[in-house]
């Protein structure tokens, strides 16, 4: 496991140097993962990530579907620190999934059709599912070999079962990868209270099938989501129109 406070007097250096004021007090977020804290001085409260790809997280932001990037950088060594303000909020209830599901379909329609957003992620070897999918299992069955010596009685269950797979991802056709989230789950949506819906967490991101982000959000919602067109000409993000869930 990382050391999440691994950088912890150069982000307080970082953020006096580019900020001023007192002694920046860094506290831990409740998880695991990159390194992260909510730096405080008097009565500014700023979060703040390390190791992300800011160029995301500014494209996202343009578009108001993540918080505003305040300031981004590097510190000594090449590490990436990026800041934004803390944002009071919660996690999204069922409930709020199932009355506003066309709101959360919005946002992530928003970022599959982003061009900008498009542009921060690593390029695809091919935009063709078929191909696509045979890496991403290619990736699994590597994993896999390091667990297999774990658990050799579930070792010949899991192998055909992989075998299965790799056939129906060869029967896969068409192609057209888009800007995907990669891992929406309920605790990467974040709702204000003033009912801003905002995604987060981008460090998952990539161009992929854009099944994938919707299929996981209508698991969260224990419905279809609904059929949307992506509307870019009126330049309102949809995460704005979300208040009602917070109400």
């Amino acid at each position: 496991m990382p050391d999440r406070q691994l950088h912890q007097q150069e982000v307080q250096s970082f953020l006096a140097g580019r900020l001023g004021g007192c002694a920046w007090e860094l506290t831990l977020p409740h998880g695991w993962g990159n390194e992260t804290y909510y730096a405080r001085c008097g009565a500014r409260t700023y979060f703040v990530k390390l190791g992300a790809q800011a160029p995301r997280y500014q494209a996202m932001a343009a578009l108001g579907l993540t918080p505003e990037v305040l300031l981004a950088g590097s510190l000594a060594d090449g590490t990436s620190i990026l800041v934004q303000p803390y944002i009071q909020g919660r996690q999204p209830t069922r409930d709020d999934y199932r009355a506003h599901l066309e709101q959360f379909a919005s946002v992530i329609c928003c970022v599959h059709h982003s061009p900008q957003v498009r542009q921060t992620l690593p390029a695809a070897s091919s935009h063709a599912y078929r191909a696509v999918g045979l890496e991403a299992l290619a990736r699994l069955k590597h994993r896999w070999e390091g667990f297999r010596p774990q658990v050799p009685q579930e070792a010949a269950f899991v192998d055909k079962s992989l075998e299965q797979l790799a056939g129906l991802v060869r029967s896969f056709q068409g192609e057209g990868l888009v800007a995907s989230h990669s891992d929406i789950c309920n605790a990467n949506w974040l709702i204000t209270p003033a009912g801003r819906l905002y995604l987060i967490d981008l460090d998952s991101m990539g161009l992929d099938d854009p099944a994938l982000d919707r299929q996981l959000e209508a698991l969260l919602s224990e419905g279809e989501l609904p059929a949307l067109t992506h509307g870019g000409s009126s330049g309102n993000s949809p995460a704005s129109s979300a208040s009602s869930p917070a109400s």
